[in-house]
């Protein structure tokens, strides 16, 4: 079998080469691809984990919802509150508890003392005790659950208890609307026991364990630790096992008790399955080749052939082909089944892992709903008449845990005759103006036209979020009107999809799903009646986003493609209702979940696929390693034969007769061949040595004793001529030339041995030729680079002048290269024949190092950055100089600097406000005096008195310090007003008589009012206040007359419009135009001209608080202001305020009548400040009235307990020394109920709004007042 030597090496290396082979696979196998299935291992067992942690933390949850429930109940309320036993025998039992699945119910005050505590084992149906909640005060642990951050805050926490770990939440006690202040807080808990242990096994499917928390527990065992994986620990139990824990830490941080499970290793069993298998099929696909390779080199090598050249023919050409083409095909094949295999694995436990659990939560999600409305159907169809309060109560239970549904809403069939007591009965229930509303062409709402019969939405829960949808007809939309026939009849559900809500603010798809309910004892058994019986529908307000964001989770929406489509009653018309818009791994339909279920009337077809992430996550790297690991063998079987072919020829070569072998370049020698007339036409090879074959690429087997063109029949005639003149003239040449038949340089010698003959020895200098072309080549590269850079690159000699610049200097200057090199570059930059101040050039060749300069050249600024160039002496022989175009960036930084100059100017301006608050107080209270006392001088001499004028310039002096103080309160925001809704055009029209005597006679006042303008809620002394200092200004503008215009326009403003008004939100807006024809402002002024104290006026002349206090006016009106002024253009000043919805009362746009302030009621004043007490009883003893002064509020209460006096009214200072204005009304007012009020105050608006005083409909004096302003005051709250 064997033929000698040769073939025992061959079979030996052939052997030897399968085993090292078959180990570096196996190797490959177990070190590579087999921790990634431990991988994978490892994230299915933290994933089995995770699902216990999600059990116990849902557990948590019903917990927490259950507590939050308690918790926000009028009875818990009243029972934290008074401690009524009844409600504790009424509502609190062991039977509760157990049905709740608690083992503690615990309702505590604010005080930490404990209310009631019920405390019941679950397993043995018997009471305990805990030593933290046994003394009637909390304890311990449980204290803490009491420290809640504010009224909307909750704890969920474990707590270890001499009886095991206890899951506990706590909720503050609330009202049921959520109102505080809290009475206490609730508690609420449930032993981790083997109670809930078995309810997580039962959830989850899986065997779990609860391992207390004890030192050494949690690895006790005798097995291997393994990295820990997140939060999950994991240790291996046996090869076929693993356990994994989650460790819960109760509120100390302390690990409280621990769950485990046994994880069964199937992915690493079946991983070495794999491995062994793949193993044995390269081991058949080795054996397999061993056997082609053998036989193909038997049939076509053979090493026993005669001496002589061997070529490589085309059966060993083949055999490799086909070697390789097998292989390859084999490993394809192989991959994409294993590919096949592990997607198929892979859909599988997507299937059961992520989209069947999601699909079965979106049914249970919707059917819940079906049962929601389900409820309120009854709950209609058993009552003859359901008022407004009963639906709220009825659906408040329902929406408080369904906080993904929008609104619940009753339409009911409204006959033409019944509108009016319809939209009446609403009015007065709902406060508000009621009617039935539709939608026009243009989108706005609109009271719906006369029809035969109305379905309008007549209640609606919860009302805050949804009043824009009050009275609308849902018979007015086509749409709706379809599905509520198409119900009516059928008296099934219907389902609307994908529209636009009436109460929605943005573009979002709504759903409407409408619930017929029928008149009592109406039959309904066909169409005709179900239309004649129609009482109304319940309608189930929704988005599918919020339903689906209750529903799945990050995880879910990381894991799959979910999208759900719905179909009409003929399964037809498939519209897509929601889909999460992640990128799917695959078309529709390839590797697609499908679960189909009716909602509403509708077909909804559920589709999952796994997203290109979970697919990642859940593939292993397997089928690409075993395809690399088979094309390797083949490239190597494919290389062993190649060697054994290619060491075969070489042998053969070696016992070939060496031409010429001392011979460095190729040699050959050639015949001429000439035609009849001498001429040369060709040439025959006779002889070529071995150089030749190696610098040509021919072989002389293929050339002795053949001609040139029929060897290379594209060889160059110039060569046939060149060698033709040597053979017959005998005359040498060299050459260098390029042969294109070869595609290689030759430099060489031809001479003549003999008549007719030509010999040529040559070399190859194709290596030379390129190095030099590639000189070339880099410097083209180098200038092209040079071209390419944006800046302008100058070369400079010591000079400084450009010697070399790129394209860029071009783009910069304008000029062309002729006429940049060789200048100075300050000639070519800036067009001066010396270099500016500051020449970084020159700067650079005193330091010696790099400098840099920014300039501005026209409207763009640059950077010019100079380094310089060392010789080799360390000499500068040179500079390189850069200019870069930063205009961008200088204009970056302007804008930045604007933003901080706002900056300052908002801080600057709440430092004023803060100072204008501090100081109204105590500064009203000093004016009080001076202005009350300055008019009872007044009053006590005659008219015509000199002295009167005297007093008058006191009280004058003093108006000017109060309306000093009210401008720094405008300012900084912190007046007070009293708002009302106005319509602008009338204020201005009334306001325009008075302006008229104020304004000079040579000033022009226009007015353009619309007969109709939005209405606005603002304080209507004060936007007057605006108007005049506004006209102030702009007749001291006006020096020599001019034209002063007031108008008003409505206008919608975007947040486009508004990007320079913090806090104004868009809308539409009411704009007030001031404009006069004065001299007009330049831009420094403008940038100032809103700053507190800036004035263009001499000095004592302005206060530069002005335009300030209008700034801070339409800013506390939550409006914007702007400016437009040009120097010799006049100035306009628009005020934008926003619009109101609500229309002005009648009372409130009339002027008060004039009358009389007198009286001779008895009023209590109480004022902590003697001056000011005795002050006001002075005024109003004047006026007839008869007063009682308190310095003290205890004082006066105890006055008000002998109840020896009849008193009318009290007169309270705000804030006082231990008892405030509003405290002591409240205490004063349980004795005397009759008895009115009145407050007054010093403080700013923000200092009293925090006690009380600023609510609707209480009456407030501000501080310093005169005598008709106290008079007043005190006759309105008399009469009120």
């Amino acid at each position: 079998m064997f033929k000698g030597n040769k073939n025992i090496m061959r079979y030996f290396l052939v052997v030897a080469g399968m085993l090292l082979m078959l180990g570096f696979v196996y190797a490959t196998l177990r070190i590579v691809i087999f921790p990634s299935f431990e991988k994978i291992e490892r994230q299915k067992a933290a994933e089995a984990i995770e699902k216990c942690e999600m059990a116990f933390n849902s557990e948590m949850s019903r917990i927490s919802a259950m507590c939050h429930d308690w918790g926000i109940w009028n009875d818990a309320y009243t029972f934290a509150q008074d401690g009524n036993p009844a409600f504790v025998e009424s509502n609190i039992s062991d039977q509760i508890l157990d049905g709740n699945q608690l083992n503690m119910l615990c309702i505590t005050g604010n005080d930490g003392m404990i209310r009631h505590a019920q405390l019941y084992d679950l397993e043995t149906k018997t009471n305990f005790e805990f030593k933290d909640l046994s003394d009637r005060k909390v304890g311990g642990d449980f204290l803490k659950m009491l420290r809640l951050p504010t009224t909307k805050s909750s704890l969920k926490e474990i707590i270890s208890t001499e009886k095991g770990p206890i899951a506990a939440v706590s909720y503050p006690i609330l009202t049921t609307r959520g109102e505080g202040p809290a009475k206490g807080v609730m508690l609420m808990g449930r032993f981790v026991d083997k109670r809930l242990i078995d309810e997580i096994s039962r959830k989850t499917g899986l065997a779990v364990e609860m391992v207390p928390a004890e030192p050494g527990s949690a690895t006790t065992g005798k097995h291997s630790e393994l990295p820990e994986t997140g939060k999950y620990r994991m240790s291996e139990l046996s090869p076929s096992f693993l356990k994994v824990e989650w460790t819960a830490k109760d509120i100390n941080g302390k690990p409280a008790f621990s769950l485990s499970i046994k994880f069964r290793r199937d992915i690493t069993i079946q991983g070495m399955a794999t491995i062994w298998l793949t193993m044995g099929i390269l081991v058949g696909l080795g054996a397999l080749f061993t056997v082609i390779v053998h036989l193909s080199i038997v049939k076509y090598i053979s090493l026993d052939r005669p001496v002589g050249r061997q070529d490589w023919s085309m059966g060993h050409k083949l055999l490799v082909a086909i070697i390789i083409l097998i292989g390859f095909s084999m490993s394809t094949i192989l991959f994409h089944v294993l590919k096949k295999n592990e997607a198929d694995i892979l859909f599988k436990d997507f299937e059961r892992n992520e989209a069947g659990p999601v699909a079965v939560r979106i049914q249970q999600k919707l059917d819940s709903l079906e049962g929601n409305i389900d409820s309120v159907k009854s709950f209609y169809s058993s009552s003859e008449e359901v008022t407004r309060e009963e639906f709220r109560k009825f659906t408040a239970g329902t929406l408080d845990k369904n906080k993904d549904i929008r609104a619940f809403d009753w339409v009911p069939l409204v006959l033409r005759n019944e509108r009016e007591e319809y939209e009446r009965k609403a009015s007065q229930e709902l406060k508000m103006e009621f009617y039935f509303t539709e939608k026009s062409p243009e989108g706005k709402m609109v009271r719906t036209g006369e029809r035969d019969e109305y379905f309008p939405v007549y209640y609606f829960e919860p009302r805050i979020g949804n009043r824009e949808s009050a009275g609308f007809d849902n018979y007015s939309e086509s749409s709706r009107k379809t599905i509520l026939d198409k119900a009516r009849s059928s008296g099934e559900r219907g389902l609307l999809i994908n529209l636009n809500l009436v109460q929605d603010k943005v573009e979002k798809a709504g759903f409407l799903y409408y619930q017929p309910v029928y008149k009592n004892n109406m039959p309904v058994s066909n169409a005709e009646e179900r239309t004649a019986g129609i009482k109304g529908f319940i309608v189930a307000v929704f988005h599918m986003d919020d339903l689906m964001d209750s529903i799945l989770s990050d995880a879910n929406r990381r894991s799959m493609v979910l999208e759900i489509a719905g179909r009409g009653a003929d399964r037809k018309d498939k519209v897509v209702i929601f889909s999460s818009r992640a990128n799917p791994a695959g078309g529709p339909g390839q590797n697609e979940f499908i679960r189909k279920f009716d909602f509403g009337g509708r077909n909804l077809v559920v589709s999952c696929r796994p997203t290109a992430g979970y697919i990642a996550g859940h593939t292993g790297d397997t089928p690409l390693y075993v395809m690399a690991i088979g094309l390797l063998l083949t490239v190597i079987m494919a290389m062993l034969v190649y060697l054994h072919i290619r060491r075969t020829i070489e042998e053969g070569e070696k016992q070939y007769r060496l031409l010429f072998e001392e011979m460095m370049s190729g040699f050959a020698l050639h015949e001429i061949i000439c035609d009849e007339k001498g001429v040369p036409v060709d040439y025959r090879f006779l002889a070529v040595n071995e150089e030749f074959e190696k610098l040509t690429g021919l072989k002389a087997a293929n050339l002795i004793g053949r001609c040139v063109l029929e060897v290379l029949p594209g060889t160059e005639k110039f060569w046939i001529e060149r060698y033709g003149k040597v053979a017959l003239g005998g005359e040498p040449i060299q050459f260098e030339e390029f042969s294109a038949l070869l595609g290689k340089y030759f430099e060489g010698r031809a001479f003549s041995p003999g008549k007719g003959r030509f010999a040529v020895v040559f070399h190859d200098v194709t290596e030379r030729k390129k190095n030099e072309d590639a000189l070339l080549h880099a410097a083209s590269e180098w200038r092209t680079t040079f071209d390419a850079v944006s800046d302008a690159v100058w070369l400079l000699d010591v000079d400084q002048r450009i010697v070399r610049c790129n394209r860029a200097t071009l783009e910069l200057t304008g000029k062309d290269f002729k006429d940049v090199l060789g200048k100075h570059c300050c000639e070519v930059m800036h067009g001066t024949k010396q270099p500016l101040d500051g020449c970084p050039v020159l700067r650079m060749k005193k330091s010696r190092q790099k400098e840099s300069q920014e300039l501005k050249i026209g409207n763009k600024w640059f950077l010019v950055k100079v380094d310089p160039i060392f010789d080799d002496k360390g000499e500068i022989s040179g500079a390189v100089h850069i200019v870069s175009d930063i205009t961008g960036r200088k204009i970056s930084e302007e804008e930045t600097f604007k933003l901080e100059e706002q900056l300052h100017q908002v801080q600057k301006i709440e430092s004023i406000g803060r100072l204008a608050g501090g100081v109204a107080h105590d500064f009203n209270n000093l004016l009080t005096p001076i202005l009350g006392y300055a008019e009872v001088l007044k009053m006590d001499f005659p008219p015509g008195d000199p002295r009167r004028g005297q007093i008058d310039e006191i009280k004058n002096a003093a108006e000017r310090a109060k309306d000093l103080t009210r401008q720094l309160l405008a300012f900084g925001r912190k007046q007070m007003l009293e708002l009302k809704i106005v319509d602008l055009g009338k204020v201005i029209v009334n306001f325009e008589k008075m302006l008229r005597r104020t304004i000079r006679e040579d000033i022009r006042i226009e007015l353009d009012i619309p007969d109709s303008i939005g209405k606005v809620r603002a304080d209507v002394g004060q936007i007057e206040q605006v108007m005049l200092n506004l006209a102030v200004n702009a007749q001291d503008a006006m020096h020599k007359g001019g034209v002063l215009s007031m108008s008003l326009e409505s206008i919608r403003l975007g947040e486009d419009d508004l990007n320079d008004a913090e806090g104004v939100l868009p809308g539409d807006f009411v704009c007030l135009a001031v404009k006069d024809t004065g001299h007009g402002m330049d831009k420094d002024i403008l940038d100032h001209i809103f700053e507190p104290f800036f004035t263009t006026k001499q000095m004592g002349q302005g206060t530069g608080l002005g335009l300030s206090m209008i700034y801070g006016i339409v800013k506390q009106h939550e409006g914007h202001i702007k400016v437009f002024s040009e120097i010799g253009s006049g100035t306009t000043f628009k005020i934008y305020l926003p619009v109101s919805g609500e229309e002005p009362a009648d009372a409130e746009m009339a002027r008060a009548s004039v009358k009389s302030n007198r009286g001779s009621e008895t009023i209590l004043i109480v004022e902590d400040n003697q001056v000011v007490g005795n002050i006001a009883s002075l005024l109003l003893n004047g006026q007839g009235y008869r007063t009682l002064v308190f310095e003290n509020p205890e004082e006066c209460i105890r006055f008000v307990e002998k109840g020896s006096d009849h008193v009318d009214m009290l007169l309270t200072d705000v804030i006082m020394p231990y008892v405030n204005g509003r405290e002591l009304y409240e205490r004063i007012h349980k004795k005397r109920p009759l008895m009115k009020v009145l407050y007054m105050s010093g403080y700013d608006r923000n200092v009293v709004a925090l006690h009380g005083v600023l609510e609707k409909g209480v009456h407030f004096l501000q501080k310093p007042f005169t005598v008709e302003s106290i008079t007043e005051k005190v006759r309105e709250t008399l009469d009120s």
